[in-house]
């Protein structure tokens, strides 16, 4: 198994041009915010009150922890890509025989997998703090450790669970060009599902809904809720109506969840546990939906056979 995953990450790191193409989705969302989101968002939180420092603070995290959000799916799918390579070129066979084991062979591409979504997300934070510490002069959590780890360790949990959904997701593809396709779909779906292309309140209540049950919704709120809670508390402090203005801005900014039937937005614990249940709930449906059209190719090439002999 690692010897898989230490040739799967060498093939990957080889090719710039895969790598480069893992993190477009992030490079999207940060021209997109640079460009024209940034100025939309800052002139109607700038008019209450804050100053421009503050809400360059408070969005520039805000982007940061979605970025980081997108960053580790879609480098962790271009990783677990390479499974769908090599059973193209018929290597899928030659493992099998080497290693006698599908679990093994399964986790070599996920082992992958989430060592380069966590190094990924390292280096697009480290870009990102090289950009905007200069240019915004923002404040960031760090150089206390307790946030340092918490970072890191969300960042793991992060590539951890893009991991295990990317594999889901690609193990029933066979072809490197439908292989594209897909991370092409993934990609621009997870800017605006994370809520990094938009705003959550810019988007329509459907979207909104479909945002819920999406596992990267809840690792960019915990990504935002680390980075910006300290600013979020000073910047709201002196106001009158402190927590109905911190709690708007939690709402619109897709920093925790009011879930259908419940009456506060989701907390920390509760976006984890729906981190993980939305996951495993994804890789179920996709694995059933798989074992169905099996199911039915079957049943097709059998009815075909028989009205073949008769």
């Amino acid at each position: 198994m690692l010897a898989l995953s230490q040739r799967n990450l060498r093939l990957f790191l080889r090719d710039h041009a895969r790598a480069l193409l893992s993190l477009l989705s992030a490079l999207i969302a940060f021209g997109l915010y640079v460009v024209f989101l940034k100025q939309t968002v800052r002139s109607g939180w700038s008019g209450n009150g804050l100053s421009a420092t503050t809400v360059n603070t408070l969005l520039d995290n805000w982007l940061i922890g979605g970025t980081l959000s997108i960053t580790g799916l879609t480098t962790s799918l271009a990783m677990v890509g390479q499974m769908v390579n090599d059973r193209e070129n018929g290597l899928d066979i030659d493992f099998r025989m080497a290693i006698h084991s599908r679990w093994r062979i399964a986790g070599g591409y996920v082992l992958s997998s989430v060592i380069i979504g966590f190094v990924m997300q390292l280096i697009v934070f480290v870009v990102m703090l090289a950009y905007f510490l200069p240019v915004d002069r923002i404040c960031v959590p760090l150089n206390h450790p307790t946030t340092d780890l918490g970072l890191l360790a969300l960042m793991a949990f992060n590539a951890l669970a893009s991991s295990a959904l990317s594999y889901a997701i690609v193990a029933g593809i066979r072809s490197q060009s439908a292989n594209t396709a897909l991370n092409t779909i993934v990609g621009t779906a997870s800017g605006f599902l994370a809520g990094v292309y938009l705003p959550i309140s810019a988007m329509p209540k459907f979207a909104q809904h479909l945002i819920e049950v999406w596992p990267g919704a809840y690792t960019s709120s915990l990504f935002r809720r680390l980075l910006m809670s300290d600013a979020m508390d000073s910047a709201f402090a002196p106001f009158p109506h402190q927590a109905t203005i911190s709690a708007k801005f939690r709402a619109d900014m897709g920093i925790g969840y009011t879930l259908p039937r419940a009456s506060q937005p989701t907390s920390a614990a509760e976006e984890i546990l729906l981190l993980v249940v939305t996951t495993v709930l994804i890789s179920l449906v996709i694995w059933a939906i798989r074992v169905l059209a099996a199911s039915i190719r079957k049943l097709s090439i059998s009815r075909e056979r028989n009205l073949a002999t008769i």
